[in-house]
C-alpha cells in the first residue's frame, strides 16, 4: 500500500516536473525576443498565451497533488521505501530548481518588456509633441495672415 501510494506521489510530482520543463522552455523562446520588429510584439503574446495553459494545467497539478497528501496523510518512513523516497525527493529538488530558473528568466523577460513600453510611451510622446508644435506654428501663421488680409481691406 505505501509502495503504491508512493509510486502514485512519483507520478504526481513527475508530471508537475514536465509541466514547469516545458513553462522553462516557453520562457527561454520568450527571453529571445528582442522587441526590434513589430511582430516580436505578437509572438511574445503568444508565448504568454501559452505559459498562461501551462500554468493553469500545473495549477491543476498542484492541487491534485495536495488533495492527494490530505487523503493519504505523510506516509510514514519505512526504510524498504527508502530508495523511492530518496527518488521523490530528488523530483522535488528538480522541480524547486526549474521554479527558481522559472522565476529569473521571467524577472529578466518583465524587465525587457517594460523597456519596450516605456520606448513605445516615448514615441507616441514625441509624437504628440510635434504634432502639437506643428499645430501651433499653423495656427500662429493663420492668425498672422487674417490680421493682414484684415489691414489690406481697410486700406482699400
Amino acid at each position: 500500500m505505501k509502495v503504491e501510494i508512493l509510486l502514485k506521489l512519483k507520478e504526481m510530482l513527475n508530471k508537475k516536473k514536465e509541466c514547469l520543463q516545458n513553462i522553462l522552455y516557453v520562457a527561454k523562446e520568450q527571453d529571445e525576443i528582442t522587441f526590434a520588429k513589430e511582430s516580436d510584439l505578437e509572438i511574445f503574446e503568444k508565448y504568454i498565451d501559452e505559459k498562461e495553459d501551462l500554468i493553469l494545467a500545473l495549477s491543476k497539478l498542484n492541487q491534485e497533488y495536495e488533495e492527494f497528501i490530505e487523503q493519504m496523510g505523510e506516509a510514514s518512513s519505512d526504510n524498504a521505501d527508502s530508495d523511492m523516497k530518496q527518488q521523490i525527493n530528488l523530483i522535488n529538488q528538480e522541480i524547486i530548481s526549474l521554479s527558481k530558473e522559472i522565476q529569473v528568466l521571467e524577472g529578466k523577460s518583465k524587465e525587457k518588456f517594460e523597456a519596450y513600453v516605456q520606448q513605445e510611451r516615448e514615441k507616441i510622446k514625441n509624437f504628440r509633441l510635434n504634432s502639437q508644435m506643428a499645430s501651433n506654428y499653423y495656427k500662429s501663421m493663420n492668425v498672422g495672415q487674417l490680421e493682414d488680409s484684415y489691414f489690406m481691406d481697410q486700406r482699400k
